[in-house]
């Protein structure tokens, strides 16, 4: 057993949740867990919540809501994992007749199963109407295979491109998933159905990959069996094993899938002894000594929705909706991330995707948004914050208020000329905001009158704090 230091802990719920605030830290996970294993059961062993997504009018509806739970929820893995599984079974609300209810049934059968049997989550989403309208295997008949599902369920679900399937493979597959199709109205009780009269009856034969095998005509039964074949491959367990490393670990953009790392083997390794159970895979990857490596610590960029809602939870700001819809939701989009409409077919990309010229303009945007809470109905309660806040022996108030501002960030590792910078702006009077030029006075800087300029000032360190690369890092 290992003991629970706060900063292990913080590691932990950023990369398993999307951070806390330290009233939460201190309160709940410091005084109910004496060491890093029983953190690590309590974060894996969450108490689910079942309760689905509304059926709303539009995605923009059911992103504002999702965040909302994001943000709130006392089992954030939940939402972290949910997250990650909306990627990897990407699904647009805008392409391809898929519609709010099929998205909402789709949300649905990840929520009940995401921590679960990995091969009866694929089977779920694979028999979801929203996926079969999405990968378009309504179209996919006997005598007339579409290839596009069966190629997406290996490539993209459950082996990746590398897995060792080949072309003649897909096609069987594609003749095994014929007759799977959805009955009802996509817009209010589309359920899946198999139709026997567009299945292809011939016996299928497959390679290596599927142990060589040639099946009978099941009905059903044959898809069943792809998806049951394919995710007992140690090829599914080394694949999924990477892609949930890169996603709560740290990215591996070298990564090789015909020499796998250690941790990534260790991983394929607890997939298959487990059952292909999802749960144990995360306990072992949270447990495993690479993740408590200086190598996982801040090196995963945050995506913009875990930037959002982790700014959320640490500081705790009230949230009207009425003008977040097209503040936050448009913010979002613009640095690349708007749920329930992905990029394409493989999700997103993730990582260094994730910033650019103009995505880092629109993140400091929102650290504005969020600090000062200019034209957003988006505001913490500032000066909450420092009511008991008693400043250690420094040279400077303004360095101890800096100070008091990166740890409630978890931003300990801030370079000291950056520290500084931020002190000299709390030292300079100015009637403008962080950056503008002044003389420094030091010593200057004081919370014995609360002014509208030092309330500005306090929201203007949290800006400069919220903007910096340290924070983007998971």
């Amino acid at each position: 057993m290992t003991a629970l230091v706060r900063e292990d802990l913080e590691h932990l719920l950023r990369h398993a949740g999307f951070g806390e605030d330290e009233r939460t830290i201190e309160r709940y996970w410091m005084k109910r867990f004496a060491t890093r294993e029983a953190a690590i059961d309590a974060v894996v062993d969450y108490r689910a919540n079942s309760k689905g997504l509304k059926s709303a009018d539009s995605s923009t509806d059911l992103e504002l809501e999702w965040l909302d739970r994001m943000a709130s929820s006392k089992s954030p893995l939940e939402e972290k994992l949910q997250l990650f599984w909306h990627s990897h079974f990407a699904t647009q609300a805008e392409g391809a007749g898929v519609t709010i209810y099929s998205l909402v049934q789709q949300w649905s059968a990840i929520r009940a199963l995401a921590r679960g049997d990995f091969q009866a989550l694929v089977m779920a989403i694979a028999k979801s109407p929203a996926t079969i309208r999405f990968l378009d295997n309504e179209s996919n008949r006997a005598g007339s295979p579409n290839e596009n599902f069966a190629r997406e369920v290996m490539e993209l679900y459950t082996v990746g491109v590398h897995g060792g399937y080949t072309q003649d493979d897909v096609v069987s597959a594609a003749r095994a998933f014929t007759g799977w199709r959805r009955e009802g109205d996509m817009y209010r009780d589309a359920v899946f159905a198999f139709r026997d009269r567009d299945h292809d009856t011939d016996p299928k034969s497959f390679g290596a990959l599927f142990g060589d095998q040639t099946i009978p005509n099941m009905g059903l039964g044959d898809g069943e069996w792809v998806i049951q074949r394919l995710t007992e491959t140690r090829s599914c367990a080394e694949f999924l094993a990477q892609k949930l490393w890169q996603f709560f670990g740290y990215p591996m953009p070298a990564f090789d899938p015909a020499n796998p790392p250690a941790h990534v083997q260790d991983l394929a390794n607890v997939y298959l002894a487990s059952g292909r159970s999802v749960a144990e895979v995360l306990r072992a990857l949270f447990n495993h000594p690479e993740f408590w490596s200086e190598t996982a610590r801040r090196s995963a960029i945050k995506s913009p929705v875990e930037l959002y809602v982790g700014m959320r939870r640490m500081l705790r700001p009230k949230v009207s909706q009425k003008k977040i819809i097209w503040e936050i939701t448009g913010l979002l989009r613009g640095m690349g991330q708007s749920l329930f409409n992905p990029p394409t077919v493989a999700g997103w990309d993730g990582h260094l995707h994730w910033i650019t010229t103009a995505s880092l303009a629109l993140r400091y945007r929102l650290a504005n948004r969020i600090a000062t809470g200019r034209e957003s109905d988006v505001s913490f309660d500032v000066l909450k914050l420092f009511r008991k806040f008693e400043a250690p022996t420094a040279p400077r108030f303004s360095e101890a208020v800096v100070d008091r501002v990166l740890r409630l960030l978890q931003l300990d590792r801030v370079a000291a000329a950056q520290r500084q910078a931020m002190a000299d702006y709390l030292d300079t009077p100015s009637g403008g905001g962080p950056t503008t030029p002044g003389t420094v006075q030091p010593g200057s800087f004081s919370l014995v009158e609360i002014t509208e300029e030092v309330e500005t000032k306090l929201r203007g360190v949290f800006y400069l704090a919220l903007a910096l690369p340290e924070y983007q890092l998971a």
